[in-house]
């Protein structure tokens, strides 16, 4: 009776199959080490944007925007416990300065700590003026320099809540408005 000889193992970096995909990260990728984590850790407490925590740690701040998305379940590659951990770290700790900064105007200055963090509305008395009306007539009432002024407020808002966010392209190429003065500085 013949025997047919069994498949041989491959041997250490000999070239796998079409269809075998190689195992582990691709070539050239950066992997979260603990020194990058407790890097950026300590540059996001010390009140560090992520692009800045990301130059210190030596990789793209793109890279770290989407350790952040993944450990948070909004990339479209896999969370995995490590990213979740660390996600949860990095919001916290980038949370800790807007605090103390939100304590301490609280504490030199409490009028305009009281009219920028408890501000009026039209179903809730606040510390500013009274809202009147529906917002699209407060908008109607508002020159377009106030309607630009708002809507850079806005956009900043976000950027900070969401460093993931992706802001458009404004469609007129020279513009001068205040963000684009901002960007260009």
């Amino acid at each position: 009776m013949a025997m047919t000889p069994e498949p041989e193992e491959p041997e250490a970096g000999a070239s796998r199959g079409p269809n075998e995909r190689p195992r582990g990260r691709p070539k050239g990728s950066v992997s979260l080490t603990p020194k990058k984590r407790e890097l950026i850790l300590a540059c996001l407490r010390a009140g560090a944007l992520l692009s800045e925590a990301a130059d210190v740690a030596q990789i793209s701040p793109r890279t770290l925007r989407e350790w952040i998305a993944r450990g948070e379940g909004r990339s479209g590659r896999p969370q995995t416990p490590k990213l979740k951990a660390f996600a949860a770290e990095a919001r916290q700790a980038m949370a800790e300065p807007r605090v103390a900064a939100a304590a301490h105007a609280h504490k030199d200055s409490p009028t305009w700590w009281l009219t920028h963090a408890a501000r009026s509305s039209p179903d809730r008395e606040g510390w500013t003026e009274p809202a009147k009306g529906t917002s699209a007539d407060q908008v109607a009432e508002m020159s377009e320099e106030e309607v630009r002024d708002e809507l850079v407020h806005l956009l900043e808002l976000r950027l900070r809540s969401d460093p993931g966010a992706v802001v458009p392209r404004c469609s007129r190429p020279r513009c001068g408005c205040e963000w684009h003065r901002r960007r260009q500085g």
